[in-house]
């Protein structure tokens, strides 16, 4: 019976994993969000690794299990950064025109595909953003160029675009 409840919580945390990876991978990974999900989940994450240890199980808190809370903590924090897109994109929210001009292009060569990258400030916040691209709407942009895309504001307050 024991052995049977392992396999279950296995295969929650796959599901767990690809659900949040899932997500992360159809919005495009941002930087900003990963490093969001970190500050957001790790202390609670710990939090939880810990208690885990020092309350149900029957063994002392050793190097061995710190390093396990230390990664499990770490991989909660990185797979959670989908989950920070599925709650940002809950409800209906508004439109948003954001424009500006482009102050920098990045291109980042990946194994299988390359992401493309600008920055730019947004004319009506005054604050500095980046987007990725696809390599067409890339290529076709210059340093200087006003970039303008309508985006919503979702429940987290992060941007996002809408995907049918």
């Amino acid at each position: 019976m024991r052995r049977f409840f392992k396999f279950l919580l296995f295969l929650l945390f796959i599901l767990i994993t690809l659900t949040g990876a899932l997500f992360g991978v159809q919005n495009g990974v941002n930087y900003s969000h990963v490093k969001m999900s970190f500050y957001t989940l790790s202390l609670p994450s710990m939090f939880i690794a810990v208690v885990y240890f020092s309350r149900f199980t029957t063994t002392k808190l050793t190097m061995k299990n710190c390093a396990f809370a230390a990664l499990f903590t770490f991989y909660v924090s990185f797979v959670g950064g989908g989950y920070i897109y599925l709650v940002n994109s809950i409800g209906a929210h508004p439109p948003v025109l954001i424009s500006g001009p482009v102050l920098t292009k990045d291109q980042f060569k990946g194994k299988y595909k390359s992401s493309f990258y600008i920055t730019f400030k947004d004319s009506v916040s005054e604050e500095i953003m980046e987007v990725e691209l696809n390599s067409y709407q890339y290529n076709k942009l210059k340093i200087g160029d006003i970039y303008s895309e309508t985006m919503y504001i979702g429940t987290l307050g992060l941007f996002y675009r809408q995907k049918t």
